[in-house]
């Protein structure tokens, strides 16, 4: 083999070389998600990722006039307003299928107390689900209460309140809808009215005793008496409990009547809250009565009642009742709790620390 033809073939094995070696350094580079580009005599380095939650600055929205936005679940659509909402998903939808996840999302919230103050320095917990995935965040209230997001895009954002001190209420979070205008969830962002969160203040329990009341009644006899202060059903007491039936009936039932009657000098006032932790001073009433129609739609034959209760002396309980009818009609169950603490004083919230009669 002459000199030249030795030269060429060195030459050419050098070259496959160094081919081969720039091709594995590619590889390796790529699996560590690295890809350098290069910019004149310039070269950056930036980490491979999916794509980022924020749209591009031109945008398809940007080609498609966006109306203003409503939630509208009527089908089809009847107003002018409501012919351009669905004509707008229309194009959108045709000219990006993932536009839902690419929405710009404003939020406005608020938190208070149970009594209306607000809670300063509460966290703020979002979540929110974009195109390429689910992203978080944390943010704190402001001293008056008040909070706010912008800047993200996406379909939904999830927000949820807390706070050390404070307990969650059903209404200390909540789902929101930012693209599908025909969702029960879809949210229009007002600044000047921001979404209401709760949270239920703790004011410090006191002492208190906790009894659980069971039995059970036969409907139109002779009420059955709770005595508040034993915290069971006895022959005397501080509250009766009547159910009577009515003469209609359906597939699902009959109609009743529920009556709770003070005895003693005990008044009671019904309650809705979540937490009934403090008792009014005012308000009260000697009986309470509940009525349930016979009929097939929304018929409830289980109750779950709650009540404040001014015994004489004024001296304060709270009593949770649920009376539920047997399946077959000829019975009544009663089952709940009593609560008061070892003063009798309005202060009626519970700290299972602070339990007497646990056993």
């Amino acid at each position: 083999m002459t000199n030249v033809k030795r030269k060429t073939l060195i030459v050419l094995g050098a070259a496959l070389l160094a081919l081969l070696l720039g091709v594995w350094l590619w590889y390796v580079a790529a699996r560590k998600g690295v890809v350098e580009t290069r910019s004149g005599n310039s070269t950056t380095t930036r980490k491979a990722s999916r794509p980022s939650s924020s749209p591009p600055a031109t945008t398809i929205s940007d080609a498609i006039p966006q109306p203003r936005l409503f939630k509208s679940t009527r089908y089809p659509p009847e107003t002018p307003e409501e012919k351009a909402l669905w004509e707008w998903w229309r194009a959108m939808e045709k000219a990006d299928a993932k536009f839902e996840w690419k929405m710009p999302i404003e939020f406005y919230g608020k938190i208070v107390d149970q009594f209306g103050e607000p809670v300063a320095e509460a966290t703020v917990r979002l979540t929110w689900t974009a195109v390429d995935d689910s992203h978080e965040t944390e943010i704190l209230s402001g001293t008056d209460g008040l909070f706010q997001f912008t800047g993200a895009h996406g379909k939904g954002l999830n927000v949820s309140v807390r706070k050390q001190g404070y307990l969650p209420t059903r209404n200390a979070g909540g789902g929101f809808e930012y693209a599908s205008f025909s969702d029960d969830m879809f949210h229009v962002p007002e600044k000047g009215s921001p979404v209401v969160f709760r949270l239920q203040k703790l004011i410090g329990a006191e002492s208190v005793y906790v009894f659980r009341a069971e039995t059970m009644a036969k409907p139109n006899s002779p009420p059955v008496i709770l005595n508040v202060e034993m915290g069971k059903f006895t022959d005397e007491g501080n509250l009766s409990f009547a159910v009577e039936f009515g003469g209609e009936r359906t597939d699902t039932g009959p109609a009743y009547t529920i009556r709770v009657t003070g005895l003693n000098g005990t008044e009671l006032l019904p309650t809705t809250e979540e937490f009934p932790f403090f008792a009014p001073e005012q308000g009260y009433q000697g009986s309470f009565v509940l009525q349930q129609p016979a009929r097939r739609e929304n018929y409830e034959a289980t109750k779950s009642l709650k009540f404040y209760v001014k015994l004489a002396g004024g001296r304060y309980a709270f009593v949770g009742m649920e009376i539920a009818l047997s399946s077959q009609g000829t019975e009544v169950r009663l089952s709940g709790g009593v609560r008061y603490n070892d003063k009798w004083s309005q202060n009626l919230e519970f700290d299972h620390r602070k339990w007497l009669n646990r056993q």
